[in-house]
């Protein structure tokens, strides 16, 4: 570790990538710097979330489209790391907007130690493909590793000559590789999801000591891409069957998702026959919460922390359920396991269509709507499936 060394992480991303930079940190303040050097940029509306995780001394908020947040966060930055020994910024986000930051971090900090300041950021990114154009950005570029889960892509950055622990991580991800042999992005040769490393795990201790309700489940029936949604008449049914074993459901999302999740209560009672009867009287509904919109992130990820177990989307849900190391059934229609985006959790079932569609994956995000109009990557996945899958 270099005493007073500073390193910051631009990774302004959807909350998922985000969140799949946790490993990365980690494993800087376990090799690289002390508790109270790491800084993160991220996007707005992300920062007190991050902040209260424990990671980061600080971290900065940028907006998309708002140029002004951008320069406000470089300058900040720079305040942060002034007597810094020495500075590294960690760029794992690839859009061309935070390129060209990071170059301009690195064209201001040669201009002002020109000065006779020392001011000196050694930039890390990914190499750029076919040209390498882009690559010239950083003061070194790192080549993406496609073949493996987006959270390893992430710290194969730290191969690069700068960090102490270059040749460990070098190790540490060709080990990976081999295990996962034909495999892809953390899928095994076999099918299965492979085995989440202990040394990128996002395990963290503040969500590992909360008390698990046996008999209370999450479900986060939303996702930013409409066609990543599982049905309504699924969730429904999921629901259905997890009243009848005895247990307590709480949904979960945004604001904008809170009417979704009231649509999936209304149709419980037809999914199921009719109300279940309690055992001392009263109403099913009681055991359901409609917790979407009334949660902050932290709040949420203590509610699914709590609960034996998430049904959830190809998501932000689902990479925070887990961060709470809550087990995972999670539904992927229009993207795909070789993306790399899989739960990067040891207690996780991915269900995906049973027949090979030839319009999937259908782009890398999904869509707010189907491009043919069917949904069948999202339909084909029968409510008996994820039933299966349910606690007893």
């Amino acid at each position: 570790m270099s005493g007073g060394r500073k390193i910051a992480i631009l990774q302004t991303a959807f909350l998922g990538d985000t969140l799949l930079s946790i490993p990365l940190a980690k494993a800087l303040l376990e090799h690289e710097v002390a508790n109270d050097s790491l800084l993160l940029i991220c996007r707005k509306g992300l920062g007190d979330f991050f902040q209260a995780l424990g990671l980061f001394d600080r971290v900065l908020e940028v907006e998309k489209g708002e140029a002004g947040s951008y320069d406000r966060a470089m300058n900040e930055l720079e305040t942060w790391w002034a007597y810094a020994s020495s500075r590294v910024l960690v760029s794992p986000h690839e859009s061309p907007r935070s390129r060209v930051w990071a170059a301009r971090l690195k064209l201001r900090s040669v201009v002002k130690s020109g000065s006779g300041r020392d001011c000196h950021v050694h930039t890390v990114g990914y190499r750029s493909e076919p040209f390498g154009i882009f690559s010239m950005m950083y003061s070194q570029a790192v080549t993406r590793p496609m073949a493996l889960p987006e959270a390893m892509r992430q710290l194969a950055l730290l191969q690069a000559d700068c960090f102490v622990t270059s040749d460990l991580w070098r190790e540490r991800l060709r080990s990976f590789a081999l295990d996962q042999a034909d495999g892809r992005a953390g899928v095994g040769s076999d099918g299965k999801l492979m085995e989440v490393p202990g040394w990128a795990s996002m395990k963290l201790s503040r969500f590992s000591s909360r008390g698990r309700d046996a008999k209370r489940i999450a479900m986060a029936p939303g996702s930013v891409w409409k066609t990543k949604q599982w049905t309504t008449e699924g969730f429904s049914a999921v629901v259905g069957a997890a009243l009848s074993r005895g247990f307590s459901i709480d949904l979960v999302g945004t604001k904008d998702e809170r009417g979704l999740c009231e649509e999936i209560v209304s149709q419980i009672g037809g999914q199921i026959g009719g109300q279940i009867a309690e055992p001392h009287g009263g109403d099913v509904s009681t055991r359901v919460r409609n917790l979407a919109g009334e949660l902050s992130l932290l709040e949420t990820t203590e509610v699914l922390a709590r609960a034996s177990q998430a049904f959830v989307n190809d998501s932000g849900a689902m990479h925070l359920a887990a961060l709470a190391e809550t087990p995972i059934v999670s539904f992927f229609g229009p993207t795909v396991l070789d993306f790399g985006y899989r739960p990067w959790s040891n207690s996780a079932f991915v269900l995906e269509p049973e027949e090979k569609l030839a319009c999937r994956p259908c782009g890398k995000h999904g869509g707010q709507s189907c491009p043919i109009g069917t949904h069948e990557c999202m339909k084909s996945i029968r409510p008996e499936r994820a039933i299966s899958h349910l606690l007893s």
